[in-house]
């Protein structure tokens, strides 16, 4: 089954290769990556394919990494879809922040 992580977290270094590798460290092959800024914060949406019980277990690993604010973990949503629903509810960012 398709899932997709929308995942705020802090806008610092080493923070989106962390989240990576802990996919990597569950075997699972991340179909879609998507990386916005908002508001010194990061908005990353990643899409990946596995069973109810693996996406669970991942989002509650995600939930306690450092500088983590908050995941949402949706099902069957394709990748184009979830950014097409993200990018009617983004709110502007300044500048200034890029």
């Amino acid at each position: 089954m398709h899932w997709t992580y929308r995942i705020t977290a802090a806008s610092k270094p080493r923070v989106l290769p962390r989240l990576v590798q802990v996919f990597a460290e569950q075997s699972l092959a991340i179909r879609s990556l998507d990386v916005a800024l908002l508001h010194q914060s990061a908005e990353i949406n990643i899409a990946v394919e596995a069973d109810s019980e693996s996406a669970h277990r991942l989002k509650t690993t995600l939930d306690h990494q450092a500088d983590v604010r908050q995941v949402e973990l949706t099902a069957g949503q394709a990748p184009t879809a979830a950014k097409a629903q993200r990018q009617r509810t983004r709110t502007p960012t300044n500048a200034s922040i890029l």
